[in-house]
């Protein structure tokens, strides 16, 4: 009697739950098999916190400028020595869209972003970002051919010295190649929106923030065809003086997201993480010196900046994305740099797909 009892009681309540969870994932094959997932319908966020537009046509114009730079330096303060590494500035002109799952950015070189150069930097720049619901990084493959260096000590901002001469130095054959990236989870995703700052298909509309946690890797590499990087440059750095140089590093990161909203509209956001890093490096020079094949801890970081105005049917911003790792020698130490930064400006609109097709892969 009590196992009757029992199972009058518990089979009913399972019933409901298999059709509450029909309900939540209403997904078909197709949209199961390739990951696709609507984030109005299935991420259950906090309405009071957060606006979705997934549903509408994103369309966005923006100016984006991207960057692969490296710095080498000397870890003892007192010796005022660093070199940062930095190639022609270039400004890319790009439209973009998003609609429910799908996000696609182009964006092509302006030819006269650089014409008042007397070095002219060949570059190949590829990223992905990823800003789901839950989980936020980004992916670059990048290869550089072409680079100016300048000292970054402050005695030469204040009063210039014979070592300022170095900004003037120029490297065309100096190549560095990169495929690198980081991903992060956000754990506060139901009232704290990386959507709404950064690809706009949300809206924030109160403040909010997270706690992160995520991983870094890269693997990258500098050559400078025929001599040492350090070239010409009156900088005495003997362990960094090598022709060519391999990197490969993961790591680990923690830190903290928050977007401020002001007057519903306004907004603005940081993010920064940071964590210790494990490196492989081969340094191989000119002279009869042997390689130097060395395992390194480092410290790698994850920084992130928005700023604009968020409205139900047109956005504007700036966005800004950084990820480095410093790499730490006997003496000196190698940090590397890459990332974008985008003025955007779009509109959204309440446009329909009709057919089988667009249904069944989820953007009807």
């Amino acid at each position: 009697m009590k196992g009757l009892l029992f199972f009058l009681l518990v089979f009913p309540i399972s019933l409901l739950a298999q059709k509450k969870d029909r309900e939540i994932d209403e997904r078909n094959f197709v949209q199961r098999l390739l990951g696709i997932n609507n984030a109005q319908k299935w991420s259950h966020y906090d309405t009071t916190f957060i606006k979705d537009y997934s549903q509408d046509w994103t369309l966005r114009i923006f100016t984006a400028n991207k960057f692969n730079q490296f710095a080498v330096f000397n870890k003892d303060r007192e010796v005022d020595q660093s070199l940062l590494y930095e190639p022609t500035p270039s400004t890319n002109l790009g439209l973009g869209f998003n609609h429910n799952w799908l996000g696609v950015n182009a964006s092509f070189n302006f030819p006269s972003s650089s014409n008042s150069h007397d070095l002219q930097t060949s570059m190949m720049d590829m990223q992905v970002n990823v800003y789901d619901v839950k989980l936020v990084g980004e992916f670059r493959l990048q290869r550089y051919q072409g680079y100016h260096v300048q000292h970054l000590g402050w005695e030469d901002w204040i009063k210039p010295t014979e070592r300022a001469l170095d900004v003037q130095l120029a490297y065309p054959n100096l190549t560095t190649s990169s495929f690198s990236g980081n991903l992060a989870y956000v754990f506060n995703w139901r009232k704290f929106s990386y959507r709404s700052s950064f690809i706009q298909t949300q809206r924030q509309l109160q403040s909010a923030g997270s706690w992160l946690a995520g991983a870094t890797y890269f693997l990258s590499s500098i050559y400078n065809d025929g001599e040492g990087i350090l070239g010409e440059s009156s900088i005495h750095f003997p362990e960094m003086n090598f022709q060519k140089s391999l990197a490969i590093g993961a790591g680990l990161m923690g830190g903290y997201g928050y977007n401020l909203v002001i007057r519903r509209n306004f907004y603005t956001s940081l993010t920064f993480m940071l964590g210790p890093s494990y490196n492989y490096t081969n340094l191989e020079y000119l002279t009869e010196e042997p390689n130097a094949k060395e395992f390194r801890m480092g410290f790698c970081g994850v920084s992130r900046f928005s700023i604009g105005y968020n409205k139900a049917n047109w956005f504007l911003g700036i966005h800004s994305a950084l990820q480095w790792n410093a790499i730490f020698y006997e003496k000196t130490g190698l940090n590397s740099y890459n990332g974008s930064f985008r003025f955007v400006v779009g509109k959204r609109f309440d446009w329909k797909l009709k057919g089988r097709f667009f249904k069944i892969v989820g953007l009807d």
